[in-house]
């Protein structure tokens, strides 16, 4: 079960001046069991919650310069985790947009936690292992969260007034990257790796009740072992509106 309660307000305290406060409190739970089908015997219950609660804020200013709007930004946001280690967040930004013309450059440092599956493999799965490479039920409690800085340059470019493109780059680096591991099995912190690569998108609305995309990206991970990591991915869809109250959706994607 996945639930929780998501607040978000948004001031504008002076005159060019956006600031966002918000909480997000987040529940995951999940009920497990070994039935042999032939004793109907049970063994390796588990029934465990997870909690999440993060407050953030973020402050943006616009500044009407004489070439451009230049617009800065700045976000923190607190994680307090129920089983696994306290991590903050954070970001800043700097947008120049003049016309058509926007550039923009992002950073961020995100937090990733384990879920329930991992309680699931260590508490279940993993106790179905001969004893000489059986980890202990609790052992998942000593994953570490995965941590990533994220780095961003880009552009966005209005072609005409139904059509933007947007090219951007980015590096990604992360820290304690978890990895199910088979042998002996466990959920292990294997290190680091880092992602670079350069993502473009064309969005397009033709006509009032249609809109489309189509958008690439190539990645280069500097490491063969990080998975759904394609070199090459691509992407397209379109949305049309017939009457009000409904879209339709097409979409496609090739990695």
């Amino acid at each position: 079960d996945n639930y929780g309660i998501h607040a978000r307000e948004t001031f504008n305290l002076w005159p060019g001046n956006e600031t966002v406060m918000g909480l997000d409190h987040d529940i995951a739970s999940g009920e497990a069991k070994d039935v042999n089908p032939t004793t109907g015997t049970v063994s390796n219950e588990l029934d465990e919650t997870f909690r999440k609660t993060a407050p953030y804020a973020l402050v943006s200013q616009e500044f009407d310069l004489a070439f451009c709007t230049l617009t800065p930004s700045a976000g923190v946001r607190w994680t307090d985790s129920r089983y696994f280690d306290d991590e903050p967040g954070y970001q800043a930004g700097l947008s120049a947009e003049r016309g058509a013309t926007e550039i923009y450059a992002n950073f961020a440092h995100a937090v990733n936690y384990p879920g329930i599956y991992a309680v699931n493999f260590y508490e279940n799965f993993f106790q179905n292992a001969p004893p000489p490479v059986r980890p202990q039920p609790e052992d998942w409690k000593m994953i570490d969260p995965e941590t990533m800085d994220h780095w961003e340059l880009g552009v966005t470019q209005q072609l005409t007034e139904w059509s933007v493109f947007d090219i951007s780059c980015y590096r990604d680096s992360v820290e304690d990257a978890f990895r199910l591991q088979q042998r002996p099995p466990q959920w292990l912190n294997v290190g680091s790796y880092t992602s670079e690569g350069v993502e473009a998108k064309l969005e397009m609305s033709p006509a009032e009740n249609l809109e489309c995309f189509l958008g690439g990206n190539y990645t280069n991970t500097k490491d063969a072992k990080v998975p759904h990591a394609p070199e090459w991915s691509w992407s397209t869809g379109v949305s049309y509106k017939p009457i009000p109250r409904l879209t339709l959706h097409l979409d496609a994607e090739y990695t």
